[in-house]
């Protein structure tokens, strides 16, 4: 399963062609294929996810739930390393 493979899935249970989701959320055809494939889209991504949403009544991470768990894990880390630099920087003796 590709990282992108549930917006493939809720695209067809909802019995749309790439062609025709593209048109219900305002991006081109093209977008839904990468986005599908998991390539890199060419217009707003936060419009593009939202737009979505609304087609399909989920979020974004119900429908990239394999990416979101990935974003996650790279979120805490990040979030994890920046606190060690607060830490760093509250300590006196530093």
């Amino acid at each position: 399963m590709t990282q992108t493979h549930g917006l493939s899935v809720h695209r067809r249970l909802y019995h749309l062609r790439q062609d025709e989701l593209a048109h219900l959320i305002g991006v081109s055809p093209t977008m839904i294929w990468r986005m599908e494939k998991g390539q890199d889209a060419q217009r707003s991504d936060i419009e593009a996810m939202l737009g979505l949403e609304i087609v399909f009544g989920k979020t974004p991470s119900q429908i990239f739930s394999s990416l979101y768990g990935l974003v996650e894990e790279a979120v805490v880390h990040r979030a994890q390393e920046l606190g060690k630099v607060w830490q760093t920087l509250d300590d006196p003796g530093t």
